[in-house]
């Protein structure tokens, strides 16, 4: 693959990767509504929300850097893993399996980008490739990056956290602010696709029954 078909098949895995969520969402939608306690279709719809954030991204005419998009992927492919742990612990198999072929075009496109990545650093000027102190969020940003973890589920808070911070610094300053917001406005909706573990306990002990 050479260095100009990276790209376009990055886009291609992402529209993919979205289609797949679009449908896996619709099957995870009707799972809840027959058990109020599964909270899968939530997360999905966060995971798919980013999903469609980061075909945005791999436009040609984006401006977002490789490393956000690929930190986007990253974390779009533990959330997937995350999800089809919690569906097998509460034996919702139908969406275990759907989600096999979306885990693996999530793990194409986090390598796909891995790649492109790789291709740009090596040919980029030393001048390029020192700017990480740029990349700092600051203290108000931070702050507010630390309320969206916060207010996850303690197991989360770590990983969720380190991902918020990768994005933001990834952004124009002045965009900071307004997305950590937005982060701490989706931080419910994602809480609630997380859960708290209640939900495998549930069906833990009704199997050992």
């Amino acid at each position: 693959m050479t260095r100009v078909d990276i790209p376009v098949r990055a886009r291609a895995l992402a529209r993919l990767l979205v289609r797949h969520l679009d449908r896996v969402h619709d099957i995870a939608l009707d799972l809840d509504r027959d058990n109020p306690d599964l909270h899968i279709a939530p997360q999905l719809a966060y995971v798919r929300d980013r999903a469609r954030d980061l075909y945005r991204a791999v436009d040609p005419n984006s401006d977002i850097s490789n490393t956000r998009v690929r930190a986007l992927a990253r974390g779009i492919a533990r959330d997937l893993d995350h999800i089809r742990d919690r569906a097998r612990a509460i034996n919702a198999f139908v969406i275990d399996i759907h989600l096999v072929e979306t885990a693996r075009t999530a793990g194409e496109l986090l390598q796909t980008m891995e790649v492109l990545e790789l291709t740009e650093e090596a040919s980029a000027p030393p001048e390029v490739t020192a700017g990480a102190a740029a990349r700092s969020p600051g203290r108000t940003v931070s702050r507010l990056i630390a309320v969206a973890a916060w207010l996850l589920p303690v197991a989360h808070r770590a990983r969720y956290g380190e991902e918020f911070r990768a994005e933001v610094g990834e952004l124009p300053r002045r965009a900071r602010p307004s997305y950590a917001l937005r982060l701490i406005g989706s931080a419910p909706a994602l809480r609630r696709g997380l859960g708290d573990g209640a939900a495998e306990r549930v069906a833990r002990a009704g199997r050992s029954v």
